[in-house]
């Protein structure tokens, strides 16, 4: 069972660096602890459930502090341009200055 393991982790941690949300490295986490206890001999069901423990704990934990650090709202170049003047080509003129 430890190549299921590997996959959810190679896979966690690949849609992690794909985003730049916290998305998946509670599950990364998770499944790093359960390839842990494949090696130490763990069946699946206990696999399984150390997967769900640390992958819940670890969101429980992290979330509140995360979206402390992070920023609330961050416009986007469409809302930063509302308001400006265009060219006659539909471009905004604003050059970032």
């Amino acid at each position: 069972m430890y190549i299921l393991w590997i996959i959810v982790l190679i896979t966690a941690v690949l849609a992690e660096a794909a985003t730049c949300a916290l998305v998946s490295v509670w599950f990364a986490l998770g499944a790093l602890a359960a390839l842990i206890a494949v090696v130490l001999g763990a069946g699946f069901a206990v696999q399984l459930a150390v997967f769900l423990a640390v992958s819940v704990i670890t969101l429980a934990v992290t979330r509140p502090v995360v979206k402390k650090i992070m920023p609330k709202n961050t416009p986007t170049n469409g809302e930063l341009d509302i308001g400006r003047p265009r060219s006659r080509y539909g471009q905004s003129t604003h050059r970032g200055r």
